[in-house]
């Protein structure tokens, strides 16, 4: 065998040899990545059950801290309270327009101003069931009474402002 031959046998052991560790290197590196994808992926399902656990904690905390319990009864007061009163000025209009000698002209204002206040606690209520029901009538009513003949500008005014804020409850 010649030194050139010597050599170039020397250069494909070399050769053999690296292409030996490239190939082991890139089996560590794929493994090492399959393992932090699993890691990854565990991290993933552990911090989603985590922050499940720690929203339940906040949301108990908020309860017993703030006494939140209490919020569904008092709003299925303000329901029916609310309910009571449309259903009040309902009837009560509807009393005022029946009557040959009362005036519509003098109770126009108590009207307007209920109606008024129905109209925004209605908005700031947290209503169980029948929201659209009951915005649906405070729509009515508050047309009805804005058609009248002798209501004065400062209600109409009033009225109109109400019938813009319930309008989406009329379809």
């Amino acid at each position: 065998m010649s030194k050139d031959e010597i050599v170039q046998e020397l250069f494909n052991q070399i050769h053999a040899m690296n292409d030996d560790y490239i190939a082991i290197i890139s089996i560590v590196l794929v493994l090492t990545g399959i393992a932090f994808s699993v890691l990854m992926w565990l991290q993933v399902r552990l911090s989603g059950v985590q922050y499940k656990k720690m929203k339940s904690e906040l949301l108990s905390e908020l309860i017993d801290k703030y006494d939140l319990k209490r919020i569904s009864p008092l709003s299925i007061d303000a329901d029916n309270h609310i309910k009571m009163v449309i259903t009040r000025l309902a009837i009560k209009y509807t009393y005022t327009l029946s009557e040959a000698e009362s005036s519509f002209e003098s109770e126009q204002d108590d009207f307007v101003a209920q109606l008024c206040n129905v109209a925004d606690s209605f908005e700031r209520t947290v209503f169980l069931k029948d929201r659209n029901t009951v915005g649906r009538s405070i729509w009515e009513l508050s047309t009805a009474i804005s058609e009248a003949k002798d209501l004065n500008e400062f209600n109409k005014l009033q009225l109109k402002e109400v019938i813009d804020k319930t309008e989406k409850y009329n379809r």
